[in-house]
């Protein structure tokens, strides 16, 4: 059983999360010859599991890896629910999708108040006086505090208790389409969309692209990696290489939107504290940061080069 000492008194909750968690399969072992609903169902099945294995972690708040690891599979569900959609009854998942996304807003305010703390607790030890981030990092601690209220209160409402029933009933019984009947490789197909759109996008990109546009590129690399690890069980070492180069894309441009969100928050900040000193050691963070901006500039292109060669890719219907 899960402590019960938790901030706030959320043992009703703790009991419904762990009913729940009891609820779902424990796994869906693709059969010898799998058609695509079997691929489909794995994917979700996997998703559900994850965000329920680590919703009661969240709820206790003693390790950031769970808000992290729940916010991941909540978003990776949503892209597989995008994925599969044709293999699914036309608009079941709609709402489904909306519902995961208001719980990964409420997760990601928690986890990038986390990042930024972490980072700015490493980049400090480059500075002259460590202990000058104090203030800063006192700050982020309070935003963090806010966004954990507001995430157990949502996590606490009907909305979500609702939504628990529902990822369970997705993960036992979705309702799938006729397509869903076909050999489980032609999944392969719906890869296709996510990865011509990743592909278009890149080669519309000027030779010096905003960050807005290359944060773009890589929510564009997360499902075109999403989809190719979705039916990797059933498409085999080609798909898991694919990932493997979408997530090294996705990575390096991660690091730049990392470096810019706290950039712009260092700056912000500065500009609302009278502390001279605070104000510098932002000023020494955020000369930092825009180095790693540069870093991951000079990278990314490299790293796309690789996920578009044709010994990764061609798998993929064109």
């Amino acid at each position: 059983m899960i402590e019960r000492s938790t901030p706030g008194n959320h043992a009703e909750l703790l009991d419904v999360l762990e009913s729940r968690a009891a609820e779902r399969p424990k796994g869906r072992p693709l059969p010898k010859h799998p058609k695509a609903g079997d691929a489909v169902l794995a994917a979700i099945t996997r998703s559900v599991a994850t965000h329920l294995a680590n919703a009661p972690g969240v709820v206790l708040g003693e390790d950031p890896e769970a808000v992290h690891q729940g916010r991941v599979a909540t978003r990776r569900l949503r892209s597989d629910l995008r994925t599969f959609a044709p293999m699914l009854d036309e608009g079941w998942d709609d709402s489904l999708r909306a519902d995961l996304r208001v719980v990964a807003d409420a997760l990601g305010a928690v986890r990038d108040a986390e990042v930024l703390a972490l980072r700015f607790e490493h980049t400090a030890l480059l500075l002259s006086n460590p202990d000058a981030v104090e203030p800063i990092l006192h700050a982020i601690a309070a935003e963090r505090a806010e966004h954990r209220t507001e995430l157990l209160k949502h996590m606490s409402g009907s909305d979500y208790l609702s939504l628990l029933g529902r990822l369970v009933d997705a993960s036992r019984n979705p309702p799938l389409s006729d397509a869903a009947a076909r050999p489980a490789k032609e999944i392969t197909l719906l890869v296709a969309k996510p990865w011509r759109r990743l592909r278009k996008a890149v080669r519309g990109l000027a030779d010096e692209p905003s960050n807005a546009e290359l944060h773009r590129i890589r929510i564009l690399a997360k499902r075109a990696r999403y989809a190719s690890e979705a039916v990797a069980p059933v498409v085999g070492r080609r798909a898991a290489r694919f990932a493997e180069a979408a997530k090294h894309l996705q990575d390096i441009l991660g690091a730049l939107q990392d470096a810019v969100v706290a950039h712009d928050w260092l700056k912000e900040w500065a500009q609302g504290t009278n502390k001279v000193s605070a104000a510098f050691t932002a000023g020494e963070l955020a000369g930092l940061e825009l180095a790693q901006q540069r870093d991951s500039r000079a990278a990314w292109r490299e790293a796309w080069q690789d996920l578009d060669k044709k010994k990764t890719s061609r798998w993929i219907p064109s």
